[in-house]
């Protein structure tokens, strides 16, 4: 029997090749598209799974308990106070193991690495990403040793340790034949000094939330007390291994008795649990160690993969409950000579199965075609993904589930219609079938029409978001402006040589400005600081940003002076420091107004006997991407700064011509120091990668949903046309024109269209607007965003079946009667 069923579904397939090619493909394009989305919501929810231990890994972060007038917490850091890990390792016996990691770029804006070989050119290079790690980092995370010890590697002061790529960086493709185990490398950082290379690591996956090139042991860190027992300096990153039995609330509550123990504050700091694994994706506190995904990012796309996988089978099913009309004599037939229900039931359950397995075939060839290029366009770092992790993973577990359902249901339901209808009188048995069927058919193009609609708005939605981002006022004009990386330590020679680059570079004809400075947009300001007013007034937030800079800052950047003045030339500290801040700042310090604020003096807090006085008021810029509110950030005078050098181009002039005078200069006055320049329009907008990318992956997905949703379109209305053959027929005899033939075949989409957009529209509004409520800076909806989607949906529909409309509208009406 089973055989039977099968050359009976071969021939029905093959004899209905446009049906036939109309399932497979939309269902094969789906199943690609599926796969693609399953692969990136695989790789985003692996993060961090490779350590050994990583359900046992939590991460504390810091709160300073500070809130804003709505009650909402202002200052959690990711990082936490270095005095905390040890006493938890000490007090808290769920504790196994823990360790702590500073930043290189913690206090300082850059980080020189050099290696001086015996016979050779010095190699230097800013190197940001690394870390200060405990010699117990290897007690709780799983990075590999390609050589060395993990148990001494760490535990010497001045030691290193380097990635493989950055140990093929500076001893070449040739390294391992001789290891660099004992080589020195000089670092001009946080810390300077000759570190010895103690281990070579395996590149860090890059499903890992902590990134780094480096790390040098801890105990080369200062030895003060302010930096490792501080309880106030919260710039350590801190992670806990707990034993497997520990329940974090109850680990939680012994974090809070040594809070209480160690501080006596009217408000008291918190610290909390951070599984390891939720940081990537549910984590978005201040200082992250790196740029973290969205939980809601990856929600939405496994919405859109679901979507097109629906609207793939939802074509089948419309094309099935179609052509089924015309097997209604055929199955009336099998049961008059005594076929049973199950026998029908398996005659549909074998052309489901073979239509989706050629379809599930077809899509992972695609995929295999396609996979290099599209994740290079949607720029996926997908690298970390082994295809047969993801086979075995919970994901895609729950992908074959939904596929076998899918597959069952189109199989099932013609199927179950079919068999329930009379077997005497195949005329009633077509009228029956004919009526569910049709309502069935319009019920699913709905929802493909609701799906279509909320993936053309949300497109729209992402895209405007986007380009008002990129577009709107910074407050500052980054164009034009190219920033080079300088030495991190502001010495006498520093200061000598800065100053001698500045007017030298002043004198080329193609740079306006030149600026000195700690922080540059595009970044996070690590430096921070609570201020307090000297006349007792109230405060309204606690968190103030400190960049240091020189006169010409506001020049180079363009900001905006609203009130107030500017630094003076020559300027030197007094015991009241002169300062320029933003509005931000003023607002945060709660004075009434501007002018209210000039010349008013505050403390800083952390600092010992140092005194600001506002003298000037620029307007708000945007330290980082406009999904944050602008910072309140404190300008103090540096004119020797060290960390970037910004210079202003004219408009006008050859760019190229200019950087390479600039270098020339560069070598002048930093002979040791590697040029390593950026223009800062780019860097800044870096930040906008991630919603880029969600752009394109939103609209491509959008774009191949709608086409397979038109796919089956064209199908129904090709079947439609070719069941109404004879009735246009009679209508243009009797004297019916060309445009009421197609208003007659079109007005069932209309209708349907109508009825989804009444349905997508209040669903799509409410969901993009959580989206966007995430921004500080966001579009409104305007209304005709709503009717342009509608419309948007209804020329698609009336497109993808005009040509069938068309067709039928114009044939001549004798040959639709001929065979009548």
């Amino acid at each position: 029997m089973l055989k039977t069923h099968f050359k009976t579904a071969v021939r029905h397939l093959a004899k209905n090749r446009v049906y036939t090619l109309i399932n497979v493909l939309g269902l094969a394009l789906g199943m690609t598209a599926a796969l693609f989305i399953l692969q990136h919501v695989y790789f985003e929810l692996s993060y961090d799974t490779f350590h050994k231990q990583a359900e046992d890994i939590y991460r504390v972060p810091f709160d300073w308990h500070a809130t804003d007038e709505n009650g909402v917490h202002t200052e959690v850091y990711a990082s936490n106070v270095p005095g905390f890990g040890p006493t938890a390792q000490a007090e808290i016996p769920e504790v196994v193991a823990t360790t702590r990691l500073f930043h290189v770029l913690t206090s300082v804006s850059s980080n020189v690495l050099s290696y001086e070989p015996v016979n050779g050119e010095r190699i230097s290079f800013h190197e940001e990403n690394g870390f200060y790690a405990d010699s117990t980092f290897f007690d709780v995370f799983t990075f590999p040793l390609r050589y060395g010890n993990v148990e001494t590697a760490l535990t010497k002061p001045q030691s290193i340790l380097l990635t493989t790529s950055l140990a093929e960086k500076y001893f070449g493709q040739s390294w391992e034949r001789d290891t660099p185990i004992g080589e020195i490398i000089e670092i001009n950082g946080m810390q300077q000094g000759r570190f010895t290379v103690t281990g070579i690591l395996k590149d860090v996956p890059t499903n890992s939330h902590i990134q780094f090139d480096f790390l040098l042991s801890y105990s080369s860190f200062r030895s003060d007390a302010g930096v490792n027992r501080s309880w106030a300096w919260s710039q350590c990153y801190t992670y806990l291994r707990l034993t497997p039995q520990a329940n974090p609330s109850v680990v939680e509550e012994k974090i809070r008795d040594i809070i209480n123990n160690h501080y006596d504050w009217e408000k008291k700091p918190i610290m909390f649990l951070q599984h390891l694994t939720s940081i990537h994706l549910d984590s978005d506190l201040l200082f992250e160690a790196g740029v973290n995904g969205s939980r809601t990012s990856v929600y939405f796309l496994s919405v859109i993969g679901v979507f097109i996988l629906i609207i793939g089978w939802i074509n089948y099913l419309n094309q099935t409950i179609a052509k089924s009309f015309d097997r209604a004599e055929e199955v009336g037939v099998k049961k008059a000579i005594g076929a049973l229900k199950r026998h029908i039931l398996g005659q549909f359950m074998i052309e489901s199965a073979i239509i989706n397995t050629i379809s599930v075939l077809l899509a992972i060839l695609l995929v295999a075609i396609l996979q290099s290029s599209l994740i290079s366009y949607l720029g996926w770092n997908l690298s970390a993904i082994e295809m047969k992790g993801l086979f075995a993973s919970d994901v895609f577990i729950w992908f074959i589930l939904l596929f076998l359902i899918g597959s069952l249901l189109s199989a099932l339901y013609p199927a179950r219609v079919m068999i329930k209808t009379p077997t005497i009188g195949l005329k009633v048995t077509k009228k029956v079938f004919s009526k569910g069927g049709s309502l069935s058919r319009q019920g699913l193009v709905v929802f493909q029409f609701i799906a279509s609609l909320i993936l053309i708005f949300g497109s729209l939605i992402v895209y405007r978001q986007l380009v008002f981002m990129q577009q709107h006022d910074l407050g500052m004009d980054i164009n034009q402006v190219m920033v080079l990386k300088t030495s991190p330590q502001s010495d006498s020679t520093y200061q000598l040589s800065l100053q001698y680059f500045k007017d030298q570079v002043k004198a080329l004809a193609n740079v306006e400005e030149v600026s000195a400075t700690n922080f540059v947009p595009g970044k996070e300001i690590a430096h921070n600081r609570g201020l307090s007013r000297t006349d007792g007034g109230t405060k309204r937030g606690s968190n103030f940003y400190m960049v240091r800079t020189d006169e010409d800052f506001l020049e180079t950047l363009q900001l905006n002076l609203v009130a107030g003045r500017n630094f003076s030339p020559g300027y030197t500290a007094s015991s009241v420091e002169r300062v320029v801040v933003n509005e931000a700042t003023i607002d945060m310090l709660g004075y009434d107004s501007l002018e209210a604020a000039l010349n008013q003096r505050v403390t800083v807090l952390g600092e010992r006997n140092t005194t600001l006085e506002i003298i000037g008021i620029v307007k708000n810029y945007n330290q980082q991407l406009l999904q944050k509110s602008p910072e309140s950030i404190v300008l103090r005078y540096a004119p020797s700064a060290a960390g970037y050098v910004a210079l202003r181009f004219q408009p006008i002039g050859n760019v190229q011509q200019t950087v390479e005078q600039v270098q020339a200069t560069w070598r002048q006055a930093f002979p040791d120091q590697p040029f390593d320049h950026f223009f800062l329009n780019e860097f800044f907008n870096q930040q906008y990668v991630s919603y880029q990318q969600f752009n394109k992956v939103f609209g491509l997905f959008t774009a191949l949903a709608i086409f397979i949703a038109g796919l089956g379109l064209f199908g129904l209305a090709t079947y439609t046309v070719v069941r109404r053959t004879k009735e246009i027929g009679i209508r243009k005899v009797l004297g019916a024109s060309v445009s009421s033939i197609l208003v007659l075949l079109s007005q069932e989409y209309i209708k349907l269209t109508l009825i989804a957009f009444v349905i997508a529209m209040p669903l799509a509004n409410y969901l993009f607007s959580e989206w966007l409520n995430g921004f500080a800076y966001r579009i409104g909806i305007p209304w005709w965003l709503f009717v342009g989607t509608g419309l948007a949906m209804l020329i698609i529909a009336l497109l993808a079946t005009s040509t069938q409309t068309v067709k039928a509208a114009r044939q001549n009406p004798v040959d639709s009667l001929r065979d009548e």
